[in-house]
Order: structure tokens, then C-alpha cells, then sequence
């Protein structure tokens, strides 16, 4: 039978009363002694080697491709603002590319907010996204000459077409 308990607002569940009180041990340590944040940062800047930067960007799609060197030039975008740029018809769409990534990341063992993150805002009920690169994932990824290498391959359609005039 299942043990029980709540922490911080948070219900835990452990098989063992002696598993239930070792894990109660650690999340009062983990309160008390949080994680340095150098460490943390330190633990974020060595994730990202060269080898896993290109791992990013030979596993993604290049409607992601374009999504994040979107999000890179304008530093903090909004979802409208990305629908019109990407050339993308709606909301859903976004989210379709959006989700994609997510899946490529995952499938690369990295984490989606270890390359973008989403601030979500409500104004009355309204939801606002703003996209956002990880620090750490564009200045790796900067060391490999992105986004400049890779424009190319991230115009829309209609640019490309333009272009070639």
C-alpha cells in the first residue's frame, strides 16, 4: 500500500514507510540547501558541446529552424508576430511547429526549455506568448556560426521565390 504525504502544497506518494521518510528528508534538504545557482549555470554552459549543438541542428525540421532563428532576431517575440513572419495561417500551425520541436528536441534528449522558452501572460482572457532562446543554447550555437550558416535553408516559399528574380 502506498504511502501518502504532502510538501510544499505538493502530494509525494512512496511504496515504504522508511522510503517515504528518506524522501521527505530530501525535499526538506532540497528547501532548506537549495542548488548554488553558479553551479547551475555552470551545469547548463557544459551541456551544450559542439557535438550536441549540431545534434540540434541537423535533427530539427526547417520550419523549426526558421521558428528559433526567428525567436534569435528578435531576441523576445510574440506568437502573432512569429505567425507573420513564418508565413503560418494560424495559431494551431504555430503550435504544430512548436510541438514538433518539442519532439525533436525530446528525441535528442534535450529538454525544449534547454532551447527556447515560452512566457505565457494573461490580460484579462487574453493569453499573450512571448518565445524567448535559452541563453546558454544561442551562444553555443552562435560559436557554430548560427543563424548566419543556416538562413538559407529557413525562407519562406514566397521569399525564396522573390529572391530569385
Amino acid at each position: 500500500m502506498a504511502i501518502r504525504f504532502k510538501f510544499n502544497g505538493e502530494e509525494w506518494e512512496a511504496d515504504t514507510p522508511e522510503e517515504a521518510i528518506a524522501l521527505r528528508a530530501k525535499l526538506e534538504y532540497s528547501v532548506r540547501f537549495p542548488p548554488d545557482p553558479h553551479q547551475e549555470m555552470d551545469k547548463e554552459f557544459r551541456f551544450w558541446t559542439p557535438d550536441r549543438v549540431m545534434d540540434v541542428m541537423n535533427g530539427i525540421g526547417k520550419l523549426q529552424h526558421r521558428l528559433l532563428m526567428f525567436i534569435w532576431d528578435n531576441k523576445r517575440i510574440s506568437s502573432t508576430e512569429l505567425l507573420e513572419k513564418m508565413c503560418l495561417k494560424s495559431e494551431v500551425a504555430l503550435a504544430g511547429v512548436i510541438s514538433g520541436l518539442s519532439k525533436q528536441l525530446k528525441a535528442l534528449n534535450i529538454e525544449p526549455n534547454q532551447v527556447f522558452l515560452i512566457d505565457v501572460k494573461w490580460e484579462g482572457k487574453k493569453k499573450n506568448r512571448t518565445f524567448m532562446l535559452n541563453d546558454f543554447f544561442a551562444g553555443a550555437a552562435s560559436e557554430h556560426n548560427w543563424p548566419e550558416a543556416w538562413a538559407a535553408e529557413v525562407l519562406c516559399s514566397n521569399e525564396s521565390e522573390d529572391k530569385s528574380d
